[in-house]
């Protein structure tokens, strides 16, 4: 079917990027009802799946929110939506391909989606896996203490190499410190078979705890044991190197977690350093609001004071101009008088004359 829709699609291309000869439709009775089934259409992306996967996890990540219209008459209401990309569909609005493409059971997918044949498998999130560590020998742990490389050896070993006891344990020996094996390890006995040593410089011994092996062993952890030579660099590391590296490794998180807290303190730091700052800066505008409000307040009561006597001064010019107005009120009064006065001895002036003239 994706083979009969290539050849009929209007963008299909051949290998020289020419556009390929038209061939004639004509279908067999068994295309015309394989046609009838659900079909998707054929996969024609217009960028690199890597880029469509890439936008895919982008859109995931800020919450892969979708369109509130219909991606095909541009409206709201009802919609479904497309559960691998942003768009958004009306039932009556949907692609026949789409609805042809839907299986029993499953969501609704978008032409562009199913055109990806991310139908059938969607992309995943999943992170990629993490690198495969070489096999490292567990030191110390008691019981089982060989790893995968470990036990691959004991199989290549003869049989005779590997003899032990019902309930006892194999303890792996090597040129590691005596500090670093467990206390509760019962490694100090007559070993009942010894394995010759292989390429990882390691030697591997079957004991059975006896009285005697309790009271020689002060004196077996005192004795230096010297680590055999590797004979070849593809086998596992020797134990002292495997437990030193144990070491460095949790050194290594430790360092980690301890940048982190360091990282996370500096920031912490660097905030409290800010809000200090803030509250010196908040602390010197209050002072300077202070001095300012009281050098306001003594502004005020020079204002205040001056104002008072320049009420007084009012108050006297107001009662000095009414002194005024009635000085001269009497002033006209005695003009008023001294006139009447020179007018009637004015007559009597003429009166006088008159009555001499006589």
């Amino acid at each position: 079917l994706l083979k009969m829709a290539r050849e009929n699609g209007p963008s299909h291309r051949t290998d020289g990027g020419e556009p390929a000869p038209k061939r004639p439709r004509t279908r067999s009775k068994a295309a015309q009802v394989s046609s009838q089934k659900p079909t998707s259409p054929a996969y024609r992306p217009g960028e690199p799946i890597s880029t469509s996967i890439a936008r895919f996890k982008a859109w995931k990540r800020e919450g892969g929110l979708h369109d509130t219209v219909c991606f095909a008459c541009k409206t709201p209401g009802v919609l479904d939506n497309c559960p691998t990309c942003r768009l958004s569909y009306h039932e009556a609005c949907k692609p026949q391909e789409t609805i042809e493409a839907q299986q029993v059971g499953s969501p609704w997918y978008c032409h562009i989606c199913i055109g990806r044949n991310w139908h059938m498998e969607p992309p995943s999130l999943t992170p990629p896996a993490s690198p495969v560590l070489p096999p490292l020998e567990q030191v110390g742990g008691g019981r089982g203490t060989s790893l995968t490389g470990r036990a691959e050896q004991q199989n290549m070993a003869p049989p005779t190499a590997n003899i032990a006891q019902p309930g006892q344990d194999n303890i792996t020996l090597g040129g590691a410190p005596q500090e670093l094996q467990h206390p509760t390890d019962r490694a100090f006995g007559p070993p009942v078979s010894a394995r010759p040593p292989t390429g990882d410089g390691d030697q591997t011994i079957t004991a059975i705890p006896s009285a005697s092996s309790e009271a020689e062993r002060p004196n077996r952890a005192r004795q230096p044991r010297a680590a055999p030579k590797r004979k070849s660099r593809f086998s596992t590391l020797p134990a002292d190197i495997d437990s030193a590296l144990r070491v460095l490794y949790g050194e290594l998180e430790t360092a980690t977690e301890l940048r982190q807290q360091v990282t996370r303190l500096e920031t912490e730091t660097t905030q409290l350093r800010q809000e200090l700052d803030l509250r010196k800066k908040e602390l010197v505008l209050a002072q300077k609001a202070a001095e300012m409000a009281r050098s306001s307040q003594a502004e005020i009561t020079r204002l205040r004071s001056e104002v008072s006597e320049r009420q007084a001064a009012v108050d006297e010019i107001a009662t000095l101009r009414a002194e005024k107005q009635e000085l001269e009120a009497e002033l006209q009064n005695s003009r008023d008088q001294v006139n009447k006065m020179t007018q009637t001895l004015q007559d009597w002036r003429r009166s006088l004359t008159g009555l001499i003239g006589d």
